[in-house]
């Protein structure tokens, strides 16, 4: 009896039970559903387009350096202007040397007649007068090295052995031949110089700009006659 009870006690809950976990298999089965055609397709081609979009976005552009040279500047150099000192030497034609004068013995006179006698006398031409003179000494001695350009003074000292008196007003220091290394050609004597004495020629001379050997000569004048010749010779390495 009492298991009777139990059994009917027990069957309801059994069977909501077995109604509650099985319940899917009294509901008609629901179709799968199926994909359009082609639809993979075009997922995978959506797939792989969408991966190289993203994967090109995250790859860094790749600089290719490219080098642009800098302007270069070329110097130019402007030669700073070179001073060139001339010197203007003039020229001058030698005057013409004429042979040193020399005395003309008196004429003696004669006589002669006849009869009574009687004799006559006649007299020559007057004398010369002498313009002569001895070299003593001359400052630079011939044949000195002398820098281009270098400016010097030539001096001799002479002696007067003639028959007159040098008058400074009346005796010339002049270019004579050669070269002609002095920027004048014609000094002025400034003391006279009497007979037996000495007197200094002096003239302001520059040497030559090229190498070579020079000579030059100056005399004394008086009037048209040249005398007391004075050379000079150097050399401009």
């Amino acid at each position: 009896m009492k298991l009777r009870k139990c059994v009917a006690y027990f069957w309801p809950v059994v069977t909501i039970f077995m109604f509650a976990c099985n319940v899917s298999t009294f509901a008609p089965p629901q179709q799968i559903p199926t994909s359009a055609p082609g639809i993979v397709n075009t997922i995978v081609v959506q797939t792989a387009a969408a991966a190289s979009t993203q994967t090109a976005a995250l790859i860094r552009p790749s600089l290719t350096p490219s080098f642009t040279p800098f302007p270069t500047k070329t110097a130019s150099i402007t030669p700073a202007p070179t001073q060139t000192f001339i010197f203007k030497l003039p020229t001058f034609t030698p005057i013409p040397t004429k042979p040193l004068p020399t005395k003309t013995p008196k004429g003696k006179g004669g006589g002669g007649g006849g009869g009574g006698g009687g004799g006559g006398g006649g007299g020559g031409p007057k004398p010369v007068v002498k313009w002569s003179c001895n070299l003593i000494s001359q400052d630079p001695a011939n044949f000195t090295n002398m820098a281009p350009g270098k400016i010097f003074i030539a001096n001799w000292t002479v002696q007067n052995t003639g028959d007159q008196a040098w008058l400074h007003t009346t005796i010339d220091i002049v270019y004579s031949s050669g070269a002609n290394l002095s920027t004048l050609s014609l000094y002025d004597t400034t003391t006279d110089t009497n007979v037996g004495s000495n007197y200094v020629v002096s003239v302001p001379m520059i040497a030559p700009s090229s190498s070579g050997t020079y000579s030059t000569t100056w005399a004394l004048r008086v009037g048209n006659t040249l005398f007391c010749g004075m050379p000079l010779t150097i050399i401009v390495p």
